[in-house]
């Protein structure tokens, strides 16, 4: 009788072993998003790609970028990023935050950056090996 009862508990030993390892590669993943953003300098025409690591600021000019969040939609749903993102410019040695909030790659002129040089806008959100990030496991 305990032979069959221990065939029964290894198949879901196994199961319970292998979702705990999706847990925590998934929690990793939450560590390390990447946010792409795309930025348009409005006087050359030049766009920069730009690679945002969570909470890592970022400078470019006279900005400074940090986000703070991301999130895409998953693929069975309409295309959809969103970026929390912090934006400050130094102006004569004074820090000005010109842009804090959320950003949206589907409606940019919702909540955009109002800045006579610079225009950004979200183009994804992934994590450190390429996979679209689109949250934490439920």
């Amino acid at each position: 009788m305990k032979k069959n009862k221990l065939w029964l508990t290894a198949p879901v030993l196994i199961c319970l072993l292998a979702f705990a390892g999706m847990v925590q590669a998934q929690r990793a993943d939450d560590k390390m998003r990447v946010g792409q953003i795309s930025l348009l300098h409005k006087v050359t025409a030049k766009i920069q790609p730009l690679d945002l690591r969570l909470d890592t600021p970022v400078e470019v000019g006279d900005l400074t970028i940090t986000m703070h969040d991301c999130i895409s939609a998953p693929p069975e749903e309409p295309p959809e990023t969103k970026v929390f993102l912090k934006v400050v410019e130094t102006q004569a040695d004074l820090d000005v935050v010109v842009f804090n909030g959320w950003m949206f790659a589907s409606s940019p002129s919702i909540h955009a950056l109002e800045h006579p040089v610079y225009d950004l806008w979200p183009k994804g959100c992934v994590t450190e090996n390429g996979r679209t990030y689109i949250g934490p496991a439920r």
